[in-house]
């Protein structure tokens, strides 16, 4: 049974593919075939095996979402679609279902520039954005009836973060294949504006990672910044 599930798993993802490039699902094949690169399931674990602890558990969620696909998620927060698993939009009203983002499984196809696109970029911004918002709400419905005050819930840090994400990931895959990095075409949300104020999480990733992987000491760099997180 496996086999007919993987098949059209597979199909699926062809035909969004083809649909975004203008061309044949046929036409498709023949181009992801003769490449000798991963599949996409085989390059992500190899990417994030070579990050940092902090970074692969950051950046995961996002690469995740694109290689098993996810969706449909709207950009509303009506009840049904803040309360259904994994925020998986399920009302049929006006403003749900035009708005819907659905990420075909990529898992299984090879690394390419047809794979790795811009067009993915942007459906994993925006889907990290929506779950981000839909949690947050939640999230905030909890402290009030703490009597806690709510946080900011807009999705900005988690759509940058998914940016980033793909940015390094596709920039990782340039060895497999000879094309321009596609994420750099999406636009990434710039940071907080303010001047003071505290490190946030995905900030704390990126200089964790950049730390470890980079400079002439990058142990002795991992430790000093390692200690710097744990005493403020």
């Amino acid at each position: 049974m496996s086999a007919p599930a993987n098949h059209d798993t597979e199909l699926a993802a062809l035909e969004q593919l083809a649909k975004a490039r203008g061309k044949s699902v046929d036409e498709i094949r023949m181009l992801l075939g003769e490449s000798s690169a991963p599949v996409v399931s085989e390059h992500m674990a190899a990417y994030l095996s070579r990050q940092t602890p902090r970074t692969r558990s950051t950046y995961a969620t996002h690469l995740n979402r694109a290689r098993n696909g996810i969706g449909p998620i709207c950009d509303q927060t009506c009840e049904p679609c803040l309360t259904s698993a994994g925020f998986v939009c399920r009302c049929d009203c006006a403003k749900c279902v035009p708005s819907r983002i659905t990420i075909a499984p990529i898992g299984q196809l090879r690394v390419s520039s047809s794979v790795y696109s811009e067009e993915l970029t942007k459906n994993l911004r925006a889907v990290a954005t929506r779950h981000a918002i839909k949690k947050g709400i939640l999230d905030n419905r909890r402290r009030a009836a703490l009597g806690k005050p709510a946080k900011r819930a807009d999705g900005h840090n988690a759509g940058e973060t998914a940016v980033g994400a793909a940015r390094s990931l596709f920039n990782d895959a340039l060895k497999h294949c000879g094309d321009v990095n596609s994420a750099l075409q999406v636009p990434k949300p710039s940071r907080d504006p303010k001047e003071r104020r505290p490190l946030k999480h995905f900030e704390l990733v990126e200089v964790h990672h950049y730390t470890a992987t980079s400079g002439n000491d990058p142990e002795l760099d991992t430790l000093i910044i390692d200690l710097g997180i744990a005493t403020g």
